[in-house]
């Protein structure tokens, strides 16, 4: 896959093979509690072999490639398979977090595994201030072993008037202010508050398109609130975005909004890439200050840090915005110096390589090879 070599185990019949992403918590894909219980129970019984073939694939193919680090993302199940095959093989395990993970461990009160795991992994990458505060809170010996490195995000294309109108032609836009967001549809998206707070904002606005992208079980739900609030003029769902796309709509929109809650499970997002994605093509942003978002949100600076479900001050700063073009171009401007100060790969790449050095690797590889990979 691009030049790097994927190795896949197999751990069930192929129709019973659903614990990758998307799949391994289904409460974030289906609304049914009869049908949760029973996903639930049918993904703990396949977390017994899922568990064995990965260790047994991880250190047949760490053999075959002679391998000098093992570098394992998610605290679990990856985290605790990549220490105890980092143990076998006498080979420098490192550790990645990413925030839903950790809180995993709690709801499923695997505190204790999670602690032991923290405190083996010699090297550990956080991708967000959030994350290492909540890896702080299982009580770990060292915290400062935590190094945060966040996502790296791709720089801006170059997008075409042409193409920019092809897009207002096909979502039927002609020359209203654009809100975009894009996410999945699930609960701890909050996409329920982006389309109160645009009910707020077409009362004052009326010339202005709120344009959400994504799929998920929240969809219907969301169509009728949308109905119920008259709004089927104003905001649009248009389903899943290809990532290719995305460039398009990041260009096209005048404010990027992240609207993340902290959901029943206790999870919300441990960074939120796609505000950073709006940053490089210089958005003014707006989201609710829990999870990365909050970090990544500088209120005042590259845009506004909202309460909490606060829909109502969400319009109101979303207003603000579209009121004041200055306003915009500060925050995006900023924003944009941010994102390449400490979001482009060059950068991501140079805190890894100091990583990878202290276990003796970078040496044999040049950074160019490491950001290529």
């Amino acid at each position: 896959m691009n030049g790097i070599e994927v190795y896949r185990f197999k751990y069930a019949p192929e129709h019973l093979e659903v614990l990758g992403y998307g799949k391994f918590l289904p409460h974030e894909w289906s609304r049914s509690s009869f049908k949760l219980v029973f996903l639930y129970l049918r993904n703990i019984l396949l977390f017994i072999p899922f568990l064995l073939f990965m260790l047994f694939s991880a250190i047949k193919i760490c053999k075959k490639e002679k391998i000098d680090v093992l570098f394992s993302h998610w605290i679990f199940p990856c985290g605790l398979i990549g220490l105890i095959a980092a143990k076998i093989l006498k080979v420098k395990p490192i550790l990645k977090i990413y925030g839903t993970d950790l809180v995993f461990m709690k709801k499923f009160k695997l505190t204790w595994l999670g602690r032991w795991i923290l405190n083996s992994y010699p090297n550990i990458v956080a991708n967000s201030e959030y994350t290492k505060k909540v890896a702080s809170s299982f009580a770990i010996k060292d915290v400062e072993k935590i190094k945060v490195i966040p996502e790296g995000v791709y720089p801006p294309k170059n997008i075409g008037n042409e193409e920019l109108d092809e897009l207002r032609r096909k979502l039927g836009i002609n020359n209203e202010k654009i809100i975009f967001s894009v996410h999945r549809l699930i609960p701890l998206k909050g996409t329920e508050y982006i389309i109160k707070s645009a009910s707020l904002v077409v009362k004052a606005h009326p010339n202005v398109k709120f344009i959400i992208g994504g799929e998920g079980p929240m969809r219907t739900e969301l169509e009728s609130l949308i109905e119920e609030l008259n709004l089927e003029d104003n905001v649009i769902l248009t389903g899943f975005i290809p990532e290719e796309r995305l460039p398009l709509y990041y260009a096209l929109c005048d404010i990027y909004v992240i609207s993340s809650i902290k959901d029943k499970e206790g999870n919300t997002e441990g960074l939120g890439v796609p505000v950073i994605e709006a940053m490089s093509y210089g958005k003014p942003v707006i989201g609710f200050d829990v999870g990365g978002p909050k970090y990544t949100i500088q209120d005042g600076i590259n845009g506004f840090s909202v309460k909490e479900k606060d829909w109502k001050v969400m319009g109101e700063k979303i207003l603000g915005l579209l009121k004041s073009e200055e306003l915009r171009e500060k925050f995006g401007e900023k924003g944009r110096r941010i994102y390449y100060e400490e979001y482009t790969w060059d950068k991501v790449v140079e805190e890894f390589v100091k990583i990878f050095s202290e276990n003796e690797i970078a040496a044999r590889y040049t950074k160019e090879e490491m950001i290529k990979t």
